[in-house]
């Protein structure tokens, strides 16, 4: 099994890329599922991308809920 994915990345706001990462380990009560699809969310994610998220998060920010 390869010990790294892809994920979209907002590095700060308006700059989306596409970047290799580890795959994280999962804890207690998590699972980690390998998806075949992914889209960006037309509310959240676009905020986070755009900057205009109303409570702030941290940059870079790893894409997806």
């Amino acid at each position: 099994m390869n010990d790294s994915m892809m994920a979209a990345v907002v590095q700060k706001p308006g700059a989306l890329k596409v970047m290799e990462m580890p795959i994280p380990k999962p804890g207690p009560y998590e699972a980690l599922c390998r998806i075949k699809y992914g889209a960006t969310c037309t509310a959240t994610d676009i905020h986070i991308i755009d900057g205009t998220i109303p409570f702030g998060i941290p940059y870079p920010a790893v894409l997806g809920h």
